[in-house]
């Protein structure tokens, strides 16, 4: 009975730190209209939805009409500022930071299947950060699908 009495703090504390980690993981970038979009777009839409989108400023324009048609609320004085902070963060020409994103965040930057995102992901925890893209060529089954991206992709 102690020994099962025992693993509920763990238990509890285990839960606890996966969903801070959880969170911190949804957060948007920092900058000018992130509270416009958090507190319009996230209503109904996740913040990892909005990070994969990858879109230029004719395409969120597009889709913010889209919501409006759809019958969301968005004030027409933060039309400008929703796509503007989209754009900036979210756009095609966004570099991923190949020693720091998350797996979705590489597949929708850099158009890769999950079988190539995961093997990035696992030779990055195994070996560390990478230093170039000639080390990141190495990993197994990406080599050219790389060379192509190159310019999307910082370390």
């Amino acid at each position: 009975m102690k020994s099962q009495l025992t693993r509920v703090p763990f238990l509890f504390l285990s839960l606890l730190v996966i969903s801070l980690a959880a969170a911190a993981d949804l957060e948007l970038p920092e900058g000018k209209g992130k509270d416009v979009v958090e507190s319009t777009c996230t209503e109904c839409h996740s913040s990892e939805r909005i990070k994969a989108q990858r879109l230029d400023e004719e395409g969120w324009n597009a889709i913010v009409r889209e919501m409006i048609e759809s019958g969301a609320f968005i004030n027409p004085n933060d039309l400008k500022t929703i796509v503007g902070y989209l754009t900036k963060n979210f756009g095609p020409d966004k570099k991923v930071n190949i020693n720091k994103a998350k797996a979705d965040e590489i597949a929708a930057t850099l158009k890769l299947a999950p079988p190539d995102v995961d093997a990035v992901i696992q030779y990055r925890t195994r070996h560390g950060k990478f230093k170039d893209l000639s080390e990141l060529e190495t990993v197994p089954g990406l080599g050219d699908k790389i060379e192509a991206k190159k310019a999307l992709i910082e370390f």
